[in-house]
């Protein structure tokens, strides 16, 4: 592969990791907010009971999955297994209460009602928009440096 080649190559690579870095920034700072404030007006927030908690054997430790059960204001139970576990039974232990919301529409679109999840996902989507952007710029500059003199 000629060294023309390999710089062009590593600019590409470079332009890309710049591009996935702005998009991975804006979806943290822009979509994520908005989503989120969507969903906070067009879902209800209640408190739920996680009733069971199940085991899964997962790379080679176990992890645990609660499932809840809520009631919608117009009185029906409901039952739910959110995507998310714990490495620790304590976690999610049978007979807590948990924040819970709901769609208005279909209650049986339901997630725990976390703040912290929510800025857990914001920050890492910040974080690794960071980490593509400091690789994109390295790979540019690399893509754009001139071969040293030959002596």
């Amino acid at each position: 592969m000629s060294l023309t080649t390999k710089k062009l190559l590593l600019f590409a690579a470079g332009a890309a990791c710049l591009g996935l870095a702005c998009l991975f920034f804006y979806s943290s700072l822009v979509t994520i907010p908005e989503t989120s404030a969507w969903w906070n007006t067009e879902s209800v927030q209640t408190t739920g009971t996680v009733v069971e908690v199940r085991r899964d054997y997962r790379n080679r430790v176990y992890v645990y999955y609660p499932v809840i059960e809520f009631r919608t204001a117009g009185g029906e139970s409901v039952r739910f297994s959110p995507n998310i576990f714990s490495s620790s039974t304590d976690t999610y232990a049978p007979g807590r209460p948990i924040a819970v919301r709901y769609s208005r529409n279909n209650p049986r679109t339901a997630y725990i009602d976390s703040e912290s999840l929510d800025k857990g996902t914001i920050w890492a989507t910040l974080i690794f928009g960071a980490f593509l952007l400091l690789a994109g710029l390295w790979l540019v500059i690399a893509g754009a440096k001139k071969k040293p003199a030959a002596n």
